[in-house]
């Protein structure tokens, strides 16, 4: 009994740390103040991790619950989870479709989705894609890897708006998610709430914050880590590299977890499967940039990486539509720490800029090889591998991001979607049930 109870613990600080990660970027978005909410965050969102290792490890070791007989017949709760899934569904699309229109695709607003279109119309004309982007007073520097606007040529085939795509994925990876819980034979109770609670997420997301979904694209980000979360330690090694190479070729935050995860994949699994799926990330990263893009100007790279630091000091400045002394806007949101080194760390703009970054880099290298000897330990105690993949991939972009130095809030729905590969799997107790 005391197990149980120590559980029921866990699961109360894991349900507390996921309403209050969520509560940070919406609506208690900044209520501790620009220096203590990144701080309630950051340890929701690491809380969040560690509920469920401890949950993960527990897991394995707790008695056998009884079978209960099912309410439903499978047939029945895959129906009737079904129908739940598509009234969600529905809900969000008549919430997300006012703010098309509310936030029209303009340059002068954001040039997140124009940018996007002149890459894919580039690529559909048989011209250069990787070359200077010109916009009405302003040019712009390619900076975008091939998954950041690749997967648009669809849209654009088919003349819809670009931002249907990132909620189609969206619901796609959710639909997957929700399926291997039926077919897990979970509780249909457990199974309905977990279907409700991502939707309900983005509701509030759309309701707080609706420039993220008219301005970007992130929810396409978003699903390339839950297709990430779903590959973790696949049986197959070339799966587990198609779930490595999207992240990789668009927001690239895992830099630091991805050598890690090879390494745990090599004492997993042996030093073969970890070569093997090397080796197909190599070839995926070779066939989708190397050979189309960067062989034709291996100076797009650096040209990319010295704009996007260009663009980091003009982020770090009061805004023109702000009033003169204020704040930066998107440093003091409340989102990451990057105004305590604005305010507090001497020397020019350039300097403080430079020592956020170091501290990210080191904060992030310190993690990555921490989850890597945790990954010892943990397996030694009998953590599967795939749930110890998922607590560190959740902990680590946790970190990433909180220190990140161009906070821009859409980025931070990686992070926190990464809880949802969480959510669905906790509560897998043993059962007498048949396996489904």
């Amino acid at each position: 009994m005391a197990g149980y109870s120590k559980r029921k613990f866990a699961y109360a600080i894991f349900g507390i740390a996921l309403f209050l990660e969520l509560a940070m970027q919406t609506f208690w978005r900044n209520q501790f103040g620009p220096y203590w909410s990144p701080a309630v965050w950051l340890i929701a969102g690491l809380s969040v991790a560690g509920a469920a290792l401890w949950l993960f490890s527990g897991t394995n070791h707790a008695p056998a619950l009884p079978a209960k007989a099912p309410m439903l017949p499978f047939w029945g709760q895959c129906l009737a989870i079904a129908v739940l899934f598509l009234a969600c569904c529905t809900f969000v699309l008549f919430q997300i479709w006012p703010v098309f229109d509310e936030f029209p695709i303009d340059p002068l607003q954001s040039d997140v989705i124009p940018s996007m279109e002149i890459y894919v119309k580039r690529l559909l004309g048989g011209e250069k894609v990787y070359r200077t982007l010109h916009f009405p007073g302003w040019d712009v520097e390619p900076t975008y890897f091939t998954m950041n606007w690749l997967p648009y040529v669809v849209p654009e085939l088919l003349k819809i708006d670009y931002r249907w795509l990132p909620l189609g994925i969206f619901y796609g990876m959710t639909g997957i998610f929700v399926g291997r819980m039926l077919w897990q034979r979970r509780p249909i109770g457990e199974v309905a709430l977990k279907t409700v609670l991502p939707f309900g997420a983005l509701w509030l997301l759309i309701r707080e914050d609706r420039h993220i979904f008219g301005h970007s694209v992130e929810l396409t980000a978003v699903g390339f880590y839950l297709f990430l979360a779903l590959t973790l330690f696949h049986r197959r090694t070339w799966l587990m590299a198609l779930g490595i190479v999207p992240c990789l070729l668009s927001r690239y935050a895992f830099t630091f977890w991805l050598p890690a995860y090879f390494a745990m994949i090599w004492i997993a699994k042996g030093f073969g499967p970890a070569f093997r799926t090397g080796l197909y990330t190599l070839l995926g990263v070779v066939l989708l940039y190397i050979i189309p893009f960067w062989m034709k100007d291996p100076g797009i790279l650096t040209r990319g990486l010295d704009y996007y630091e260009k663009t980091a000091i003009g982020q770090w400045q009061t805004q023109p539509w702000q009033e003169p002394g204020q704040k930066p806007f998107h440093l003091n949101r409340g989102l990451s720490f990057s105004l305590v080194f604005f305010d507090y760390w001497p020397g020019a703009l350039e300097d403080k800029i430079a020592a956020a970054r170091k501290v990210q880099f080191w904060v992030c290298l310190i993690a990555a090889a921490g989850m890597l000897i945790g990954f010892y330990f943990w397996k030694k105690r009998g953590l599967k591998p795939e749930h110890y993949g998922l607590v560190s991939l959740k902990a680590y972009l946790v970190l990433f991001y909180g220190f990140l130095h161009v906070p821009f809030s859409y980025l931070f729905l990686v992070p926190l979607f990464m809880s949802l590969p969480l959510l669905f799997e906790v509560g897998r107790e043993k059962s007498n049930l048949p396996p489904g």
